[in-house]
């Protein structure tokens, strides 16, 4: 199985955030919390579920993109 691993920071702590393929195409998700060493909130995606939390997580990227674009002055 694939796995996939990424630290993010949240405003109460740093995390760990694992990913793994299932066999059915779907994926599961789990946040390890370093300072409290738990893991929390472990999630089971389908497929579907899947790709719509990817492409939602593309479009907020272009969202943030969009916004940080400089103003053009008006001619």
């Amino acid at each position: 199985m694939d796995k996939l691993r990424v630290t993010g920071s949240f405003k109460w702590s740093q995390a760990d955030i694992m990913a793994e393929a299932k066999p059915d195409g779907g994926v599961r998700i789990w946040f390890y919390f370093k300072d409290i060493q738990q893991d929390r909130y472990d999630i089971d995606l389908t497929a579907v579920e899947w790709d719509r939390l990817v492409a939602w997580i593309e479009w907020q990227r272009k969202e943030v993109a969009l916004q940080k674009k400089p103003a053009t002055p008006e001619e």
